[in-house]
């Protein structure tokens, strides 16, 4: 009897260990967030992505911190599903993308977003490099990762500042300075958005021109960016469950967009940024 029982628990332990196998075979092909989450996630970047958080820094803190993503699988999920609100971007923007196409046939406003574009998207490159390559291979644990989100997101709310009057032309200085400060938008925890709109208003723009060339701005970064997520990790493959995730983002940023924009141009953005970072340090401190 005790041989028999010996020999069956042998074998639920082997059956055991070959499905612990087989579900980490297929995570490693397949992605590691199933279609729930996948749509959970896009839900958050539908949402995020619009206000003056850090809608990559929220997708990959609940990709950790709820379904255990490491930390470059979680970024490289949280870059991907920017694709879905680029769609809704180009489609709430389109007459200012087709301005901007119109700039490649001599259109003069056109050429000159063009050119702001053009100008902001290299020099973002030029900012995010090198904190792509800090970034790969990093490893931190869920507590200095929530704890970091937090204050850069505290970070960029400081930087905010007060709307101003009046209006700043289209030129090559403020592309290079906005493109700059989005580069840095790399680093999960700091807001897109939130710095792009601190540099425009700081270079003169008011809030509503700021708004139009920061969504402009995110087009071609967010489009070039999703050439970074193999490059990041072996493990995320491109997956129905990521397309899924994508197309929620859509869906919800499509819906959500002119309601968030409005509510982003009329409150201050750092009664909203600051209390959420600080509750997001005090959650990393509780883990």
């Amino acid at each position: 009897m005790s041989v028999a029982l010996g020999t069956s628990e042998t074998i639920r332990i082997r059956l055991s260990e070959a499905m612990v196998s087989y579900i980490f075979i297929r995570d490693g092909l397949d992605g590691c967030v199933d279609l729930g989450e996948a749509l959970f996630l896009g839900v958050v970047q539908g949402l995020g992505e619009w206000l003056p958080v850090s809608s990559e820094g929220l997708v990959t803190l609940f990709s950790r911190l709820m379904f255990g993503s490491g930390f470059e699988y979680a970024l490289s999920v949280a870059i991907w599903l920017h694709l879905g609100t680029l769609f809704s971007a180009l489609l709430y923007l389109r007459k200012d993308v087709r301005l901007v196409l119109q700039g490649f046939t001599g259109d003069k406003e056109g050429r000159r977003l063009l050119r702001f574009l053009t100008v902001a998207t290299l020099s973002s490159a030029v900012s995010a490099a090198p904190l792509l390559l800090l970034l790969r291979g990093l490893e931190l644990s869920d507590r200095p990762f929530t704890v970091m989100v937090g204050f850069l997101l505290i970070g960029t709310a400081l930087v905010q500042r007060q709307p101003v009057s009046g209006e700043q032309s289209i030129d090559t200085r403020s592309a290079l300075v906005a493109g700059l400060l989005q580069g840095l938008s790399i680093m999960p925890g700091i807001s897109r958005s939130g710095i792009t709109l601190a540099a425009l208003v700081g270079l003169g723009f008011n809030v509503r021109d700021a708004l139009r060339l920061s969504f402009l701005m995110s087009i071609p970064a967010i489009a070039a960016a999703q050439i970074l997520p193999p490059l990041l990790t072996s493990e995320f493959a491109v997956s129905f469950e990521m397309f899924a995730g994508a197309f929620a983002a859509f869906v919800v940023g499509l819906l959500t967009v002119k309601m968030l924009l409005s509510a982003a141009e009329r409150i201050d953005r750092r009664l909203f940024m600051i209390p959420l970072g600080l509750a997001i340090v005090l959650l990393g401190l509780l883990l």
